[in-house]
């Protein structure tokens, strides 16, 4: 008995010192082997704070956290966290792990990092945008980080860019065009009030020299009686 307490205190303690050295582990981060191109794209015709907002608005409505959004360096960054014991939630396209496999494994916390670099093109605007995978341990120290190469991850979320910049120039033409309709109601009834300002001044003068000239009609009148 004394013999089955040693070994199971040996392996509690050995599994424990394991833990912990496993969650003090330094992650080295995977080296960028340079730009892929399906994380470049181009926006014509747009300028940056157009592609900037676009770009908060499509991630914001995903659900991620944007934590730096810089329009004068051009940059923006976020995260969507998932919990792992989170039933609600399918991460496995995401991960390629159920949630009860990361669990297993210790996984408490996934998420996924983006970061952006907006660059003005002349007329133009250039994007790069990095998705990155991390998954955090029980201790809340990442055990595993790398770089999303899905190309149709990138695709997806530049077309719904594209989308919603061409959503907010419809929108700001709109309201262009509404002001413009506007101020030319404005300026109709401005000059059509100017129009009947004028006609009424007119009639009061004609009604002001009729007046006068039936004052002198009657004087004459008055003295041809005399006469």
């Amino acid at each position: 008995m004394r013999f089955f307490i040693i070994i199971l205190t040996f392996l509690t303690f050995g599994f424990s010192a394991v833990a912990f050295a496993e969650s003090n582990q330094p992650i080295v981060p995977q080296l960028q082997m340079g730009k892929k191109p399906y994380q470049l794209h181009t926006f014509k015709n747009t300028d940056k704070i157009s592609v900037m907002k676009a770009m908060i608005d499509i991630l914001q409505s995903d659900g991620y956290m944007i934590n730096t959004a810089n329009p004068q360096l051009g940059f923006i960054a976020g995260a969507l966290d998932f919990d792992s014991e989170d039933t609600t939630v399918d991460i496995a396209e995401e991960f390629g792990a159920s949630k009860a496999g990361l669990f297993w494994k210790g996984i408490r916390t996934a998420s996924i990092e983006i970061s952006a670099n907006i660059t003005d093109f002349g007329p133009d605007t250039k994007v790069r945008m990095i998705y990155k995978r991390k998954l955090l341990n029980t201790y809340g120290n990442p055990q595993y980080i790398n770089e999303v190469t899905i190309q149709r991850r990138y695709e997806y979320f530049y077309d719904r860019v594209e989308q919603e910049i061409k959503t907010q120039k419809n929108t700001q033409k709109t309201i262009i065009e509404a002001q413009k309709k506007a101020k030319e109601l404005a300026l109709q009834e401005e000059a059509k009030k100017q129009s009947m300002e004028k006609e009424a001044q007119a009639q009061a003068q004609t009604q002001i020299t009729n007046e006068k000239k039936e004052e002198n009609v009657n004087e004459k009148n008055k003295k041809s009686e005399t006469k």
